[in-house]
């Protein structure tokens, strides 16, 4: 049944009520755009155009009208068919898509792009014109910048000092040169030095941390110089001035307009107006300020385009701030190397050199007992202990070290201690529980012997882990 109704004669007719008289893509994108002019009927639109009244259309809205402006040739088609004889007009337009409505409307205006134009400069000129005065601006502020700027000049100073002495050699004979070309500076984040890891630039960042930091923010000095190298002068000044010209004048062809021409005179663009005169001095001005920076300061033979040259300070600065920051990060982790070592020494000298200095006295003790022979006469006592058997295994299991007071040398095995004086009598030991027990002429045989092995074999010291010299003759070398 709904079929039947799709392909009545009736509903095949109703479809084709539609005429299209322009090529049929365009109709159908127009309508999609025209959809925007929401709650404006096509009346009000050509009204607006045809007065070139502000008040009604955004500049979106423009530049769809702009966009579907009827042709000259589909101006010809919508007035011919219009025209068909014995059919109403109105039941003519009325069957045509939405987008031949809105050119119908429109194909009647005179000069309707020139009107249109000049409508979407009117919504925009505010803008243009503050964008290009604040170009302006920029420029001028990024020459002020430079020419203030005490830090960056301090750096520019430090990187020609060092290429005259890396030119010359120190040669004092040697020509000079006097100045430095900003495209030149570039090259030092490029160049290496022999190790072929740290840049020029690295080198001087680093010389400047060191000598004076507070150069290294020339940044803050200079922030419409940052700003600066995106703003092409040719395109966004010159042309852009040249487009606000050329759209006024195409206004004064139309003055005789209301609109038009309460919009000269708001803006002191009329006849005799001061604006745009005033506009393009400054330009002139801006252009002559960069050109003496240039030549003055910078000694450039050629002349510059603004944001090229500016272009190179802004590399510069970023390469500068990158190596700034490797450098700091490096200068940091070799302080804490160095702090590491500096404890380390601490440690060595409190764990390693005393157990030497007390080594010796051991030995020369040692000489001193066998000399006098004096083992033999020991005294002995009655061992003070409940395992009789512990002290004749006592002197197998230690191995000789150095505590805090330096007579005292400890056993690391059964928490022993072992006191030697400087030339022994009597050697005492301790058990666990602080317990004393004499020794036996065994007890210092065995003692000696340990010291000896101590002295002059492969004996790890407990408190140090480093495994002495084999023989005197090698200690003493050492």
């Amino acid at each position: 049944k709904n079929a039947a109704r799709l392909t009545s004669p009736k509903n095949n007719q109703a479809r084709k009520k539609t005429v299209q008289v322009i090529d049929e893509k365009r109709a159908n994108n127009g309508g999609i755009s025209l959809a925007l002019l929401k709650g404006i009927t096509f009346d009000d639109v050509a009204n607006a155009v045809d007065n070139v009244e502000s008040t009604l259309l955004s500049v979106e809205q423009v530049a769809i009208v702009e966009q579907y402006l009827p042709t000259d040739s589909e101006k010809m088609l919508l007035s011919n068919y219009m025209r068909i004889p014995g059919k109403d007009p109105n039941d003519l337009y009325l069957d045509l898509c939405e987008c031949e409505k809105f050119m119908a409307k429109m194909k009647d205006i005179e000069r309707s792009r020139e009107k249109v134009k000049a409508l979407r400069f009117i919504l925009e000129f505010s803008e243009l014109l503050s964008d290009l005065q604040e170009y302006v601006r920029t420029i001028e502020l990024a020459c002020d910048e430079l020419k203030k700027s005490h830090r960056f000049r301090e750096i520019l100073i430090f990187v020609l000092e060092l290429g005259n002495k890396l030119n010359t050699a120190g040669r004092e004979d040697t020509k000079k040169v006097s100045a430095i070309t900003l495209f030149s500076i570039n090259k030092l984040s490029e160049t290496k030095a022999v190790d072929k890891k740290t840049t020029v630039l690295e080198f001087i960042v680093e010389q400047i941390v060191k000598q004076n930091e507070s150069i290294a923010s020339f940044r803050d000095d200079i922030p419409s110089v940052l700003k600066a190298d995106s703003i092409d002068w040719t395109n966004m000044i010159e042309n852009q001035y040249a487009d606000i010209v050329s759209e006024v004048e195409n206004l004064k062809t139309i003055n005789h307009l209301d609109a038009v021409k309460a919009f000269l005179r708001k803006h002191d663009i009329h006849e005799g107006g001061v604006l745009l005169s005033d506009l393009q001095h400054k330009i002139k001005a801006t252009e002559e300020k960069f050109n003496r920076l240039t030549r003055e300061y910078f000694l450039e033979k050629e002349k510059r385009v603004p944001h090229e040259w500016f272009a190179n300070i802004t590399t510069f600065t970023k390469d500068f701030y990158e190596a700034k920051k490797r450098v700091t990060n490096r200068l940091a982790a070799e302080e804490k190397k160095k702090q590491r070592n500096a404890n380390k020494k601490v440690l060595d000298t409190s764990s390693v050199k005393r157990p030497e200095i007390r080594k010796n006295q051991l030995r020369q003790n040692l000489e001193t007992i066998k000399e006098d022979n004096r083992l033999q006469d020991v005294e002995t006592e009655p061992a003070h202990c409940d395992q009789p058997n512990q002290d004749t295994n006592i002197m197998h299991n230690w191995q000789p070290s150095v505590n805090d007071t330096p007579e005292v040398f400890g056993c690391q095995a059964f928490g022993l201690q072992v006191r030697l004086p400087l030339i022994p009598r009597r050697i005492s030991f301790h058990d666990d529980k602080r317990t004393p027990v004499s020794a036996t002429p065994e007890h210092h045989q065995a003692y000696l012997q340990k010291c000896q092995d101590h002295i002059t074999g492969d004996v790890v010291l407990p408190t140090t882990g480093v495994t002495r010299s084999n023989s005197l003759e090698s200690l003493n070398a050492t």
